[in-house]
């Protein structure tokens, strides 16, 4: 097979390796820059699919993370202006929940720490304004302006799509076989069902299937499903971006637990995504152990809490797609590099790679090319992750 040479190679050209292509055809201009990716161009089968992601800058998780989302919404204006795309809709972030409620205090408390642009809703102005839900008295809504959707297809598609006409090269529906690194930062060899590649640096950005080429890593991302589900409104025009901005609402249940919901307003034009973390509890060994949807009870159990949440839905899920994401033990992402190796890892993004995509691949396209790992918070580095 034919050798192909090159000087920094992406492998995975999803989520964090589309914008990494893209950042690094921005950054080092008359580079010779190679994606490589499994399936094709835009498909089904990445955790990206499903139409809608959503992006708050006011974080209940405060710390670091702010200052990554505002570097992460800069970058995903700059996607859209330079694509032409609606890849970002900043139609704001809605909280919901009672005052006292643990998620509600502590985005209070991120957005009183960094002087976040903010408004605070009483139930009655809830009530007013966002009639499609189902307010408590005890409930508030905190809207952040800085909020939006992410389109997670187009951003993908334009982002590599900007890659390609700064001169990257990009190769679909080829398999990585095998990572070579040559040792004391010599370069990497790539085996590929296309032919062998020598790349001098190299960006493992394969999400769920990380463990497939990094052996070390295998053990430190586990592989969960994430389903997404759609219900049909009987007045869809109540719930068009210009309506609803996204949302995330927290409801208190009678036996103490608590019931969270997620969704973003229609974009289809008849159905509103209405999604929840209790569908990806349990991990799989691999993405082809994914299932294909999720059973009925859980479906049918579903479907009663939105209905508490938003009474005006046909009572059933319209719409369902199941993915899935790599999980790290902590939340926290991989993004690292060895400059022995010339591997740069960024996976492990645990279900909120999205909202911080642009900057994530910012960083590991800067950490490829300066072997600099001063640039990545410590907590994001492989030897941090590992078991002691």
């Amino acid at each position: 097979m034919d050798i192909t040479e090159v000087d920094y190679a992406v492998i995975g050209v999803g989520t964090m390796g589309s914008m990494a292509l893209w950042q690094l055809a921005e950054a080092a201009p008359g580079a010779k820059i190679l994606g490589i990716e499994q399936f094709g161009r835009v498909h089904t089968r990445g955790s990206y699919a499903g139409e809608s992601r959503l992006f708050r800058v006011a974080l209940k998780e405060g710390g670091e993370f702010i200052p990554f989302a505002k570097k992460a919404r800069e970058l995903w204006l700059q996607l859209a202006q330079k694509s032409r795309r609606d890849v970002f809709l900043p139609v704001g972030a809605l909280s919901i929940g009672p005052k006292s409620f643990p998620t509600i205090t502590a985005t209070q408390k991120t957005i009183e720490e960094f002087g976040l642009e903010h408004e605070y809703l009483s139930a009655e102005e809830l009530r007013e304004r966002f009639p499609q839900f189902t307010v408590d008295d005890d409930d508030i809504g905190i809207l952040d302006p800085q909020g939006g959707g992410i389109r997670p297809e187009v951003a993908v598609a334009s982002a590599t799509e900007l890659a390609l006409k700064l001169g990257a090269k990009l190769w679909t529906h080829t398999e990585v076989l095998a990572i070579e690194p040559k040792g004391e930062g010599a370069g990497v060899v790539i085996r590929t069902s296309r032919g062998t590649v020598v790349a001098k640096q190299s960006i493992v950005t394969t999400g769920s299937w990380a463990g497939d080429l990094l052996p070390e890593v295998a053990p430190l991302v586990k592989v969960r499903p994430l389903a997404l589900t759609w219900f049909m409104p009987r007045k869809v025009e109540a719930f068009a971006p210009d309506k609803l901005p996204i949302f995330l609402y927290d409801r208190p249940q009678a036996d103490g637990t608590s019931f969270h919901i997620y969704g973003a307003p229609s974009l289809d034009g008849y159905t509103v995504k209405f999604s929840s973390d209790q569908f990806h509890e349990v991990a799989v060994p691999h993405p082809s152990d994914v299932p294909a949807t999720v059973d009925e009870k859980t479906l049918q159990l579903f479907s009663q809490r939105v209905a508490e949440v938003a009474p005006d839905f046909y009572p059933d899920v319209a719409r369902l797609s199941v993915h899935h994401d790599g999980f790290t033990a902590d939340g926290h992402a991989i993004i690292d590099t060895d400059s022995d190796t010339c591997v740069t890892v960024a996976v492990g993004m645990s279900g909120t790679g999205m909202k911080f995509a642009p900057y994530f691949g910012q960083l590991a396209a800067r950490l490829a090319m300066t072997q600099d790992t001063s640039l990545r918070p410590e907590f994001f580095s492989l030897a941090a992750h590992a078991p002691h």
